[in-house]
């Protein structure tokens, strides 16, 4: 794997929420995420936010429906879409933290 260029997150990716202001904050005050940029829309929507936990950064956004999003395709929560999981936040997504644990020397 070539390495991260600088100030590029190692990982990152999109969540999709009904109240992704809300979740925004949920998310920083549960897990520690920090708020990089958040845009609030006139009409209160957020129109893009970044979150950093560590090396890695989600986007946070909210809901969207039809064929004229820009990826032709329905982003939703899990509570929209009717998916369920073990342990979850929320809005219903399964989370799941760790860290790499190495083999002592021998």
């Amino acid at each position: 794997m070539k390495p991260t260029p600088s100030g590029w997150p190692r990982i990152s990716s999109s969540i999709h929420y009904r109240d992704p202001a809300r979740m925004i904050d949920w998310l920083c005050e549960a897990f520690g995420f920090e708020v990089q940029i958040k845009v609030v829309e006139p009409d209160g929507s957020i129109g893009h936010s970044e979150l950093t936990y560590g090396g890695g950064l989600i986007m946070v956004g909210g809901e969207s429906f039809g064929p004229a999003t820009r990826f032709q395709t329905e982003m939703r929560s899990p509570l929209s879409a009717g998916c369920s999981y073990g342990a979850l936040d929320p809005e219903g997504h399964l989370w799941w933290f760790s860290e790499r644990v190495r083999n002592p020397p021998a």
